[in-house]
């Protein structure tokens, strides 16, 4: 895997990740006026897989996960 397929992974992994912090129906802080649904989640979660992604999001810390945030805004 080169570094961009890696980076875009790491996207739809940061993704994911948020969206299960905020929680069905919260507010996506990553893009405005975006509401998680399960769809949102779930065509997420099929485009992060089909780009060989795994269900392995251990390596991302809390300190990562706040810098991915800080970066977004």
């Amino acid at each position: 895997m080169n570094k961009t397929e890696k980076t875009i992974l790491d996207m739809y992994k940061f993704q994911l990740i948020h969206y299960c912090k905020k929680g069905m129906g919260g507010k996506s802080e990553l893009s405005t006026n975006t509401i998680i649904t399960p769809l949102l989640v779930k065509t997420c979660l099929e485009r992060y897989i089909e780009l060989g992604g795994d269900e392995n999001f251990s390596d991302i810390t809390d300190e990562r996960y706040k810098e991915f945030l800080s970066e977004i805004r």
